[in-house]
């Protein structure tokens, strides 16, 4: 492990117009382009009354620094918060949520001017949750984990839905290998083929500790294993980005405290670099805020401290991508699929799907085997990024 003082690169941002009420539980979204971030839903009050859900949506602009509300109409849903969003194909996709009536499993879009759909999809949909995570793959959007029970129960999930935006439609997840606990209010997101996804508070209602690693083409969990990462790993309710190969960690609750630390992840490298003393622009401890990339700069927007609903919006600089890190991002883009004659979609060569099904098999001899003994691999060097994201529990 490598414990480096980060330079302070925190700004505060002086925004104008139309800036959001503070509030948890809401959702940042970046346009393909990067210059718009968009804002959806949240809660704003301590009793977390019906009233106080919200169902509003903002848009930043990045180079102008202003905030403008979008009026929204269509198919508009109820006020929700703790949902999942992703921005795919100049759309907002919403999924899930809590509200003070009740919890949802719809999904739906928006666009960017705020015209919503609800999508009736195939499939069956997973159940109605919170606090989960959601994620974007090539065309499909994953879903894990959450909270299905009311606010005062144990109840948490650990299952894997994709949503195929091509198909239209739901589909769970196989899950072989070494699966994490049932868990919410975690962080996953994107690295190169997997989704690595840490922390998060689990049935018992105390901070995980892991960190796990879900391979798209193979549907194998590995768990992690990185040098005193409980220290850093071991919190829920935080923001998460990665960029360009690094995954960026602020705030948080570790189980006794908010907080207001950052620090990175190299994924490649296996490597912490932290930020030991914030600097006079670090935004200050919360916890259910949210933040997003926009070119080498990330956006936090919102949270929770001695309940205050913070509606401050700051920026870190992330710094441009290195040589190093373009090439081994364009090799990430590169699919390791083959055309398939018939159907046009693209599978994997016939050596390639030989091995991964003899692996799975070998892997559900080890499940039915007692004791159950978990897989203890280590990190391959492939498990690198391309970005993608994600976020009381």
């Amino acid at each position: 492990m490598s414990l480096c003082h980060t330079a302070s690169r925190w700004r505060s941002v002086q925004c104008t117009g139309e800036i959001p009420p503070g509030r948890i539980g809401h959702t940042l979204c970046a346009n393909s382009a990067e210059t718009k971030v968009f804002l959806y839903g949240g809660v704003n009050d301590r009793n977390e009354s019906i009233s106080n859900y919200l169902d509003d949506l903002y848009v930043f602009d990045v180079n102008k620094k202003r905030w403008s509300k979008i009026e929204m109409t269509g198919q508009v849903q109820c006020s929700r918060a703790f949902h999942s969003a992703v921005y795919y194909d100049g759309k907002i996709y919403i999924f899930g949520g809590c509200n003070g009536r009740g919890r949802f499993n719809k999904l739906f879009s928006t666009t960017e001017e705020g015209n919503c759909t609800q999508i009736l999809a195939n499939g069956q949909p997973p159940s109605t949750r919170y606090c989960h995570s959601a994620v974007l793959f090539e065309k499909c959007m994953y879903i894990f984990a959450g909270k299905c029970g009311g606010r005062n129960s144990n109840r948490r999930l650990s299952d894997l839905y994709l949503f195929d935006f091509r198909k239209n439609a739901w589909m769970e997840c196989p899950q072989h290998g070494d699966p994490p606990t049932p868990r919410s209010a975690h962080a996953a997101f994107t690295c190169g083929r997997n989704m690595i996804m840490f922390g998060g508070r689990s049935a018992r209602g105390e901070c995980c500790e892991d960190m796990y690693m879900y391979n798209y083409d193979t549907c194998m969990w590995r768990q992690i294993e990185s040098p005193n990462s409980a220290s850093f790993f071991g919190r829920a309710r935080n923001s998460v980005v990665v960029h360009h190969g690094r995954v960026v960690v602020f705030g948080g609750w570790n189980g006794k405290k908010k907080l207001n630390d950052l620090f990175t992840y190299h994924v490649d490298a296996n490597t912490f670099e932290v930020m030991h003393e914030p600097d006079e622009n670090c935004p200050s401890r919360r916890e259910c805020h949210v933040a997003v990339v926009c070119k080498n700069t990330m956006v936090v927007f919102g949270g929770r401290f001695r309940g205050e609903f913070m509606s401050d919006t700051a920026e870190l600089d992330l710094g441009p991508k290195t040589l190093k890190q373009t090439c081994r991002d364009w090799i990430l883009r590169s699919s390791f699929k083959e055309l398939h004659q018939d159907s046009g979609e693209r599978v994997l060569p016939l050596r390639l799907q030989q091995f991964i099904e003899s692996w799975r098999q070998l892997i559900c001899r080890a499940e039915k085997a007692e004791p159950r003994t978990p897989l203890q691999d280590s990190v391959p060097n492939d498990a690198l990024s391309s970005d993608g994201n994600s976020q009381h529990g």
